[in-house]
């Protein structure tokens, strides 16, 4: 189905989010969420191979793209509220539950949504949250943070990104991404970034409240920091992980492998034909 959603907003805990869907109420709703520069637009490429499927959403983070707050200055990042924000918007479009996908700061929500609202999750695929605090190495990765924190209040977004990016692997001879708006850098270094680095959702509470749940890594990844994380988090969860097509924002690239693999990890969990095992 070609993309063409329909654009919805809600007012939510003085933020005016910004969301749009495609596909019939009929079909189960999945909603996207999107990480770091927390516009959704970076997932418009899965719609038309996902809709046929699912009900599917996504929307701009508060303080990200269109999704502003109504009033005062913008605020650190809270996990919990994030995740709040994914369950009104569920509920604005009229469902009870919903399947999720999140990519990296965004699967660092939809662990949060696992630890705090497991009754709204049918199923839910977290891909390459960078749960830093899980790895042998943290303390090395943690302060690789902290220096490009200080990179951004010393010399600027621009530069902070410039550190950033020489982490990211697997994007070699892959065309460039569009920018993220000069506003919703800011908002990432000023109000993410160390929000995303440090936050660790209690993943033992998601496998003992039986959440249906999967992790996932780039294909192309290599051994990026936030892709060994996944293998902590497997350790923990006990649950599938999958190889999907890419590197960290795979969906962008190659946006209709990525959907046709997605699919058929979220047809593994509904089915329930996976072990504890990788796949």
């Amino acid at each position: 189905m070609p993309f063409n959603p329909t654009t919805s907003t809600i007012l939510t805990e003085d933020c005016t989010l910004t969301y749009w869907h495609q596909g019939h109420s009929s079909q189960p709703l999945l909603i996207l969420i999107s990480g770091g520069n927390g516009v959704g637009k970076k997932y418009n490429g899965l719609f038309e191979h996902l809709s046929d499927t699912f009900h599917v959403c996504t929307y701009d983070r508060r303080q990200n793209g269109a999704s502003q707050l109504v009033e005062g200055k913008n605020k650190f990042l809270n996990p919990a509220q994030q995740a709040r924000d994914v369950v009104a918007i569920m509920r604005d479009l009229g469902y009870g539950e919903m399947c999720v996908f999140g990519n990296s700061g965004g699967a660092i929500i939809g662990f949060t949504l696992a630890v705090n609202y497991p009754q709204y999750l049918t199923d839910i695929v977290c891909h390459e949250a960078p749960t830093i605090a899980l790895l042998p190495d943290a303390e090395d990765v943690s302060n690789w943070c902290q220096s490009t924190s200080a990179a951004y209040r010393e010399d600027g977004p621009e530069a902070a990104w410039s550190i950033f990016k020489n982490m990211m692997t697997g994007y070699e001879g892959l065309s460039a991404e569009v920018k993220p708006s000069l506003d919703d850098l800011r908002n990432f270094w000023e109000n993410e970034f160390v929000i995303f680095s440090t936050w660790c959702p209690d993943l033992r509470r998601i496998r003992s409240n039986g959440t249906s749940i999967a992790v996932a890594v780039g294909d192309a990844s290599g051994d990026a920091y936030y892709a060994r994380a996944v293998q902590e988090q497997q350790r923990i969860l006990e649950c599938p992980r999958y190889d999907l097509p890419g590197p960290h924002t795979g969906f962008v690239h190659f946006p209709g492998e990525f959907a046709k693999a997605l699919k058929g990890v979220f047809g593994d969990l509904e089915n329930g034909r996976v072990d504890s095992k990788t796949v």
